[in-house]
């Protein structure tokens, strides 16, 4: 089905005047009445009839016409949200971090983000969760982005095969131990130095501990 013969049948339908509808649309009657007897024929039946020097939709193209008015209008809307989604100065993102990030990371990169004029029509979806579980719903399509740490693998594959990752922010990891600790006098203290020592960590399940 063309779609301008959808939107020609829309113009006659308001107008209920052929030539009135030919000139609004920038087309010859000619083409109009084309338009219009080929769009009957792929429905079967007719939409407009004769009333007097104009025309009007019989019943079925009044029922019609409703349909028509809402797809009409839903693609409308769906041009108008790809070209603001590809528009690099407004849409939307959907953004996903560790509830660490979202202490103290993401507000202050939000705000600088904001901050700048050409970024202002762009609004969030903000959500916090897990490494594993952001990575999962970044694969799902849930999120358009999102801050977590590095992972290796992502279930059973490498995850540098899925995701790209880019580092935005390096931590150094710290071992706090009492200054009478046998660790506490060397200069460096490598991670095979702790193997014998009973430590306080992270749980496995933990958005620190990914």
């Amino acid at each position: 089905m063309n779609l301008r013969h959808l939107q020609f049948f829309r113009e006659l339908a308001k107008t209920q005047h052929m030539s009135k509808a030919a000139e609004n649309l920038g087309i010859s009657q000619p083409s109009l009445s084309y338009a219009i007897k080929k769009l009957e024929a792929e429905v079967g039946v007719p939409l407009f009839e004769p009333d007097g020097r104009n025309i009007k939709l019989t019943q079925i193209g009044k029922i019609y016409l409703s349909y028509i008015d809402n797809s009409l209008d839903s693609l409308s809307q769906g041009n108008a949200i790809v070209r603001q989604l590809t528009n690099p100065d407004q849409g939307h993102v959907n953004l996903g971090f560790t509830y660490t990030m979202g202490q103290r990371l993401v507000p202050e990169l939000m705000t600088h983000f904001k901050a700048q004029k050409e970024n202002q029509k762009i609004s969030f979806d903000l959500g916090q969760n897990t490494t594993p579980q952001l990575l999962q719903d970044l694969y799902n399509d849930k999120y358009d982005v999102v801050l977590a740490s590095y992972s290796e693998f992502f279930n059973e594959q490498e995850a540098d095969n899925v995701f790209q990752f880019i580092p935005i922010v390096k931590q150094a990891i710290r071992v706090a131990i009492p200054v009478d600790h046998p660790l506490a006098t060397k200069d460096k203290i490598y991670f095979k130095d702790l193997e014998k020592y009973p430590m306080i960590l992270f749980s496995k399940n933990s958005a620190c501990a990914h």
